[in-house]
């Protein structure tokens, strides 16, 4: 059985991920908006 910290770890390693992977595209559309508006 796991230790309680590696299992923590590895669900915040799985959050991050999951975030990066939402934050990339959100990202470049706000990127993209502000070139074509400015």
């Amino acid at each position: 059985m796991p230790s309680p910290q590696k299992e923590t770890y590895a669900m915040y390693k799985e959050f991050a991920l999951e975030a990066v992977m939402w934050l990339v595209p959100v990202v470049v559309l706000i990127g993209v908006a502000l070139l074509v508006t400015a």
